[in-house]
Formats: structure tokens, sequence, C-alpha cells
């Protein structure tokens, strides 16, 4: 791309970008007014105004969910201003934040679709990559067990730290690898004590869809070799975020299919009034996936800094071989 077309675009990126977010600040504000207004049930069935305690979750949950789309739309803007490559992974990121200009540009960027695709291949398996998955599949299943113990916050907030290990499969092996080891989360979550398992469409949704969605990061991991740290930092934004998207849209079809749904579930019961299961399950499920989201943006990066070591001895003995 020339210096001109570059700058042209670059206008056109941050500009798009300012208005959407400002209108997304707007449309956060009318709701969280909105829902602030919104009554609850008491023990007797009765109506009633909503908590102090769960308007002022209400509030911290409005500003940390801006802060999150704030910092999110500050890392589309780094990685598609000084990424040189990663094509697909613009052109995927741009469709799920509904970036028009991203999408255009993304797509005539894209030249060559079999190497942007090349990591889908199957691949022998090293000795170090069973490993991994054996023992990241313990971790897992053990913070898991222990945090099944522990109560959940108001609207079902948990924070989930076992999701830390996914990402860091997702950082260590191939696509394959790290797949097999989502699928055998996702289905011995069926045993520990905090799962409730109702029916299999609500166990699909709830949970096996959402565990197994974090393999897609290991399409998305960061280069090793990025010089440049706020380009680092918007591809460990787009590591993190991808697959929480798919977590987020999982958990909304489970409330619509099963826990709003009557006609399969006998104990229907909504939190606050609201009148709609689709707007109530997105708002529902907003709450205990923004927590989730900025848990992740926190740990995950450091963490699999830290494994970069591991990764890097790996790499060493796989060339030795």
């Amino acid at each position: 791309m020339k210096n001109e077309q570059k700058k042209i675009f670059n206008i056109s990126i941050i500009s798009y970008i300012a208005v959407q977010t400002i209108l997304i600040l707007v449309g956060l504000i009318f709701l969280v007014i909105h829902l602030a207004s919104r009554k609850t049930w008491d023990e007797n069935g009765a109506l009633v105004s909503m908590s102090a305690g769960n308007i002022a979750m209400i509030y911290i949950l409005f500003i940390l969910g801006f802060l999150i789309i704030a910092v999110l739309q500050a890392g589309y803007v780094i990685m598609m201003m000084l990424e040189k490559e990663g094509q697909l992974k613009k052109l995927i990121f741009s469709i799920l934040l509904l970036n028009v200009v991203g999408i255009v540009y993304s797509s005539f960027e894209i030249k060559e679709w079999n190497s942007n695709i090349g990591y889908l291949k199957p691949k022998k398996w090293t000795i170090y990559e069973m490993c991994y998955v054996g023992l990241l599949l313990s971790l897992y299943l053990l913070v898991n067990f222990i945090s099944g113990y522990i109560p959940p916050m108001p609207f079902w907030i948990t924070i989930s730290f076992k999701y830390i290990f996914l990402y860091v499969g997702a950082y260590l092996l191939n696509f394959w690898a790290c797949l097999t080891l989502c699928v055998l989360a996702a289905s011995l979550t069926a045993v520990m004590p905090g799962t409730a398992v109702l029916s299999p469409v609500q166990y699909l949704f709830d949970y096996w869809f959402v565990t197994v969605s974090f393999a897609l990061a290991s399409l998305f991991k960061p280069a090793d070799n990025i010089k440049n740290k706020y380009v680092e930092a918007a591809n460990y934004i787009t590591f993190i975020t991808i697959p929480m998207i798919c977590v987020y849209v999982s958990r909304v079809l489970s409330g619509v299919l099963f826990w709003l749904n009557p006609k399969v579930y006998t104990s229907v019961y909504y939190d606050f009034e609201w009148n709609g299961a689709w707007t109530y399950s997105m708002i529902f499920n907003a709450f205990n996936t923004i927590f989730d989201y900025a848990t992740l943006l926190i740990l995950v990066p450091p963490t699999c800094k830290v494994m970069k070591i591991v990764k890097d001895r790996q790499t060493s003995w796989n060339k030795v071989r």
C-alpha cells in the first residue's frame, strides 16, 4: 500500500472506530439507566426495586464493559495500522467487530488463502505436546473442581481461572492438539461438582461449546518475533477476544433455548423485570462474560510470556530432531 493510500486508510479506520465507540457508549448509558430502573422479585414473589448492591454492580459492570470495549477498539486500530502480516486474522477480527472499513481492506490484502490457513493441516504431535495436553487438562480439572465449591456472586458472576490453562494450551500447542485438550476438558466438565447438567442442550451451550471455543485461540496466537510492544498487545487482545465472543454467543443461546424456554424448562425465572428472552439473556450473560474477559485480559498475557521460555525450548528441541 502506498503512503498516500495508507494515510487515507488510517484516517478512515480511526474515524470509523471513533464513531462506533461513541455510539456504543451512548447505547450502554441508555441501557444502564433503563436497567437500573427495573424491578426484581423478593422472596414472596412481589416486585420491588433493585437493591443498592445490585445497582452498584450494574454501574461497575458498565464502567468495566466500556473500558474493555475501549481497549478492544484500541488494539484493533493498532493491529490494522501497524501490523504488516496476519491478513486473515485482521479480516476475522473486522467481521466480529462489524468494521466495514476493516473488512474491505483486509479482503483486498489477502492474496494467498492457502498460506493463511496452513496451520489447520494436521501435524504429528511431539512428546512435548502430548505431555502438555495431559498436564494442562489435569490443572484445568483441578481448578474447575475447587471453583465448583465457591458460591457465585450476583447475576451468577464467577471468575473462571480455569480458562487460563486453555489459553496456555492454545499458546503452546498446534490447533489439533489444542482442540483435543479443549474437547477433553469440555467432556470431563460433566462430572465436576459445580456443573449443572439439566438437559443435553443446556449442557452443550453452557459448558461444552464454551470450553471448546478456546481452541480457536490457537489460530490467533501472538507471534514470537514481535518487537513493537503495542502490536504485541493488540495480538494478545485478539488472542483472548475471539474465543470469548464465541463463549458469550453460546451462553446467550443457552439462556434462550433452555433457561428462558418454558417449553423445555418448567422453572423459568427472571432475576429482574424485562420483556424478551433474547435481550434478557444478552444482558444477563454479559455480566459474567465481562468479568471472565477482564480477568483473562489481565492474567493471560503475563502467563503466556512466562511460558515463552518453555515454548522456545520446545522449538529448539524440535529443530535438533
